[in-house]
């Protein structure tokens, strides 16, 4: 008797099209938010079916899980770089060199392929309560790095001080990231590096008046 052996899907095709619909998801949630985006439209956007959606993530939130998981295995390596740079001869950095690491870093993701629109989902789902507040908690993969870093700079600080610092010094980044990425898409940027000089130092300002 002939054993019947049945298609095999080509494993490049299967993540050209997982590749396709988290592209698609991203957009949709960074333009849509988290109940805005339709899961019709993403699959729609990537050409495929909404089956195959389903088949991939199951649900809405668990294809925003993978998009997030997406991008944190692409900058998995940066943080490595990340957490080398924020220790300085095997000591905790100073606030200024914490501010200048932590801006480069920032705008290095953005210059990287998918790094503008990753920022803008990052920026409207932060604050989204439509989805659990552990997710939120994940969607700046240099989060948890800074805020140990900023723990060994400002040891004398308060959990609840540091935190209140790196939201406020957040904030700031992500301005001058927006500031940086439009001017990027319209090609009127020509020296980033003041941009990321600026933005440190700026940084650096709002972390040592809130952690003096």
């Amino acid at each position: 008797m002939s054993t019947l052996h049945l298609p095999r899907h080509a494993p490049e095709i299967t993540h050209d099209r997982r590749s396709r619909i988290l592209h698609s998801a991203a957009l949709a949630f960074a333009e849509c938010g988290f109940k805005g985006a339709s899961l019709r439209d993403i699959a729609a956007d990537a050409e495929v079916s909404l089956t195959l959606v389903d088949h991939h993530f199951g649900s809405k939130e668990q294809l925003l899980e993978a998009v997030v998981a997406h991008h944190h295995e692409t900058c998995k390596h940066r943080m490595v770089g990340l957490r080398t740079a924020l220790l300085v001869d095997g000591h905790a950095a100073s606030l200024a060199q914490l501010s200048a690491v932590w801006t480069r870093h920032e705008f290095q993701l953005l210059q990287g392929e998918g790094g503008a629109d990753y920022l803008r989902l990052l920026m409207k789902l932060m604050n989204d309560e439509q989805i659990g507040l552990g997710l939120r908690q994940t969607l700046d993969c240099s989060q948890p790095v800074v805020l140990h870093a900023l723990t060994l700079a400002a040891p004398n600080a308060t959990a609840t001080e540091r935190g209140r610092a790196f939201r406020l010094a957040r904030g700031a980044m992500q301005a001058a990231l927006i500031d940086c990425s439009a001017a990027l898409e319209c090609g009127t940027d020509d020296d980033v590096a003041l941009e990321v000089d600026a933005c440190a130092n700026f940084v650096y300002a709002g972390l040592a008046a809130s952690l003096r």
